[in-house]
């Protein structure tokens, strides 16, 4: 008796998991409770909410950005300021 290799187990796997969805399109729902906005309040958090979460990840985004460039234009003004102690000579 041959036994299967890792490939053919993983590829029977797949195809087993595939069926079981296919087969149960119910319960493979994304959310119940999307379809249930029949009023305009249920509606507009909905719509707001989707705003939000697509925003937030947007701005915090922006954020990390705004501050990474702050950081490093500070780092280059302290690297240019001469050390304490040091003469500032002019080159004639």
């Amino acid at each position: 008796m041959r036994r299967r290799s890792d490939a053919a187990c993983t590829a029977l796997a797949g195809f087993v998991a595939s069926c079981l969805v296919v087969g149960q399109p119910a319960s493979a729902l994304a959310c119940a409770v999307c379809f249930s906005a029949k009023d305009e309040a249920n509606r507009d958090a909905f719509l707001t909410m989707t705003a939000f979460m697509t925003l937030l990840p947007l701005a915090m985004l922006g954020g990390a950005l705004y501050w990474v460039v702050r950081r490093m234009r500070a780092i280059d003004e302290q690297q240019s300021l001469p050390a304490p102690g040091e003469s500032v000579s002019s080159s004639d």
